[in-house]
């Protein structure tokens, strides 16, 4: 657990805590962008997502909208081989989160998922990877399902053309402001850190986050003794014998033995 006073920016806690700050929030978003925001609504954190009880839920790290625009905009510090995955996904939960039934396709606002990287995740050296669908056959054809998405690579704020974005992205990698805008969120951080009730929520949220790890890792383990029992089903051994090596109890031992 990181300590209070060494947060960073580019702690999540403190990413989310600031961009909760509609001026700032737009700020970056009009930074890294290069679009005008007319109307910025409050924006959200770990929004949560799942339209049905047993679809994979998604939880946003700052979730924010405009007249006709919404924004996912993602801290990511530890490399993650399934980042492609994650945005696929997150932009598909988006969009089902913004259409309602009988509501028509063309309803469907524009949306950018944007993941701001501590490292390089395709190793290429650039800054900024920007995707967007277009036709195999004619790639100046673009598919205009009005999604965006764009993965930033702070490490590489060298390479960056653009000084506004260099400049971010400097910071984010090495933590110093080296602009206004910067200082401006430096400050921010600053003052965060002086209200008592900020440490006691960021106290209070690594709680609940080791306390959910734990359960994870109990259930994980559940998991895999039903993985396990299903096995030894299959190969007709007795339910006593099954109970005594994974564990389960001999009730779901046996609901676990019905035909389904």
């Amino acid at each position: 657990m990181k300590k209070f006073e060494d947060l960073s920016f580019c702690d999540h806690y403190m990413f989310e805590k600031v961009l909760q700050n509609p001026e700032i929030c737009k700020k970056l978003l009009e930074r890294l962008l290069h679009i005008q925001i007319i109307r910025l609504e409050y924006p959200e954190i770990e929004k949560a997502i799942s339209p049905y009880y047993d679809s994979h839920g998604v939880r946003l790290d700052v979730y924010v909208k405009d007249n006709d625009k919404v924004f996912d905009i993602e801290l990511q510090n530890a490399i993650d081989i399934d980042l492609p995955l994650r945005t696929r996904y997150y932009q598909s939960m988006i969009d089902t989160n913004n259409l309602l039934k009988g509501e028509h396709y063309s309803e469907l606002p524009q949306s950018f998922v944007i993941f701001i990287c501590n490292y390089d995740p395709f190793n290429l050296n650039l800054p900024c990877y920007s995707f967007a669908n277009r036709c195999n056959e004619n790639p100046t054809l673009i598919l205009g399902d009005r999604t965006v998405r764009k993965i930033f690579n702070a490490t590489s704020y060298q390479s960056e053309k653009d000084v506004a974005i260099k400049s971010l992205l400097q910071y984010i990698c090495n933590k110093e402001p080296v602009d206004d805008f910067t200082n401006q969120i430096d400050a921010f951080v600053s003052g965060i850190k002086q209200q008592e009730v900020n440490r006691k929520e960021y106290q209070s949220v690594n709680i609940h986050d080791q306390d959910t790890f734990r359960r994870g890792l109990n259930e994980g383990s559940h998991q895999k003794a039903v993985e396990t029992a299903r096995s030894m089903l299959k190969d007709k051994m007795d339910l006593s014998i099954i109970e005594r090596y994974t564990g389960l109890p001999l009730d779901e031992v046996r609901q676990l033995s019905q035909p389904q």
